[in-house]
C-alpha cells in the first residue's frame, strides 16, 4: 500500500518515474525519508511528489515544533530530542502540503516533517532520519510508523504513544567518595 525510500539515488528513468507517479496518484502511499529528498536530481516531477528538496546541512542536536497538532497523524505525538542533519531544503512545492513539524534556528523556520496528498495518494516526509541515533530513537520510530499508517490510508492513532524516556539529559553524577566515613 506504500512505498517507501531511504536512499541517495542520483537518476531516474522516464518510465520509472511514470509508474512512481502514477501508483502514488492512483491512491498508494509515498515515504520519502531524510536523503530521499536527495533522490532522482533529474527529475522536477519527483522533487515537486516529496514536496521539496535537500540543500545542505549541519550537524546537530536539536528538537523540531509541533505546529500542526490536530492533523490525524500528530495527534498524541510528542516531541523529542536526538542528533541529526540539519536540512535546509529548497524547491518547495507548497502544492496540497501540510507542514506539521518545524526545526527552528538562527536562520529561522525550517519545514521539517510534511504531508502532501497527489492525486488520491498521500506522501508523508520527514527530514529526520541520518543514522542510528535518530532511528533508535522512540519518537522517531512512534513518528515514522504514524506517517506510513497515514500515507498507506490506515489509521494513525492505533500507534500507541510513546513516553520520553527522558525529558532532559540527566547530568553527570559525582562518584561517591570512598576517603570518608
Amino acid at each position: 500500500d506504500g512505498l517507501m525510500v531511504y536512499a541517495n539515488i542520483g537518476a531516474i528513468t522516464p518510465e520509472a518515474e511514470k509508474a512512481l507517479l502514477d501508483y502514488v496518484e492512483s491512491g498508494k502511499g509515498f515515504i520519502p525519508i531524510h536523503c530521499a529528498s536527495y533522490c532522482f536530481l533529474n527529475s522536477q516531477k519527483y522533487v515537486d511528489l516529496v514536496g521539496g528538496q535537500f540543500q545542505r546541512h549541519g550537524f546537530e542536536r536539536f528538537a523540531t515544533s509541533v505546529v500542526k497538532a490536530d492533523h490525524p497523524l500528530m495527534k498524541d505525538v510528542w516531541e523529542f530530542i536526538t542528533h541529526d542533519e540539519t536540512y535546509v531544503h529548497t524547491k518547495h512545492n507548497e502544492k496540497d502540503r501540510t507542514v506539521l513539524t518545524y526545526r527552528v534556528d538562527s536562520e529561522g523556520r525550517e519545514p521539517w516533517t510534511w504531508v502532501r496528498t497527489h492525486g488520491k495518494g498521500r506522501v508523508f516526509y520527514t527530514a529526520w532520519g541520518h543514522d542510528q541515533r535518530t532511528w533508535g530513537n522512540a519518537g522517531f520510530q512512534n513518528l515514522v510508523e504514524r506517517g506510513i499508517r497515514w500515507a498507506a490510508g490506515d489509521d494513525p492513532s492505533t500507534v500507541p504513544n510513546f513516553a520520553a524516556a527522558l525529558p532532559f539529559p540527566v547530568p553527570q553524577m559525582t562518584a561517591k567518595r570512598k576517603d570518608v566515613k
